[in-house]
């Protein structure tokens, strides 16, 4: 099972559509085995295929450029699960006692509140919308792209013609487990930004139905259609859920 969220393109290449993100996204999806032995194996691969097919048509050679997505993934193996994450895509596991554990990589989630903050700052000064103050500061944007896979800065799945990626690694016994949600930072918005729950752990306190909650996170969001009661990069976020339950 896997979730996937490709990054908002700070730049386009007018080549794919809608956008470099979107295209990247379908072709993980169009690629990748509906069962295989080694899920991270088979990720690579496809890095590297889109590599070369997106190199067959840009010839910027810049990371700015390169499509990226953060992916959630359970992996299924004898009667253990394996759960990996990278980027800002999360998991969150529910065992038989109730409780749960919330997996995600921090590093991305602190570059965004950094830019955020700057983002406020440039509202209250110039007194303009947040989303004016997001195309104001996007220069921050920039610099923290460009630390995608780098020493001090985040992990995340892109294309490469030599794919290594850092991903987080946990691993649980099947008859442990009573439910599983993958999922994107579009549902991290109801707890992180739109205040709907105060926390992840208060979100996922119980079983949730997932329809519901998304409905919830929507009407929140165009509620506030310019950022400046939630702030927040967009009015709302790609929003994609698996519930698992066993």
């Amino acid at each position: 099972f896997i979730v996937c969220d490709g990054a908002t393109p700070l730049f386009k290449s007018n080549y794919f559509e809608p956008t470099d993100a979107a295209w990247f996204v379908s072709f993980i999806k169009n690629n990748i085995p509906k069962q295989c032995d080694d899920v991270i194996k088979e990720l690579e691969k496809i890095s590297k295929l889109a590599y070369f097919e997106y190199k067959k048509h840009v010839s910027e050679d810049d990371i700015l450029f390169y499509p990226s997505a953060g992916l959630s993934i359970i992996e299924v193996k004898c009667e253990m699960i394996y759960v990996y994450t990278i980027g800002d895509c999360e998991a969150l596991i529910r065992k038989q006692d109730n409780t749960i554990k919330r997996i995600v990589q921090p590093e991305l989630i602190e570059l965004d509140r950094i830019a955020l903050n700057e983002m406020i700052r440039a509202k209250n000064e110039k007194n303009i919308s947040f989303l004016d103050a997001v195309e104001e500061c996007k220069d921050i944007l920039i610099k923290h792209r460009r630390l995608m896979n780098k020493p001090n800065g985040y992990s995340i799945f892109t294309i490469s013609d030599e794919p290594n990626f850092d991903y987080t690694v946990n691993f649980y016994s099947l008859e442990n487990i009573k439910e599983i949600y993958l999922y994107t930072d579009g549902i991290t918005q109801a707890f992180d930004e739109l205040n709907i729950y105060n926390s992840c752990e208060d979100m996922f306190k119980e079983s949730i139905d997932i329809n519901q909650e998304i409905k919830k996170i929507e009407e929140v969001a165009f509620s506030d259609v310019n950022c400046d009661k939630y702030p927040r990069f967009k009015t709302i976020d790609d929003i994609a859920i698996i519930k698992i339950e066993f």
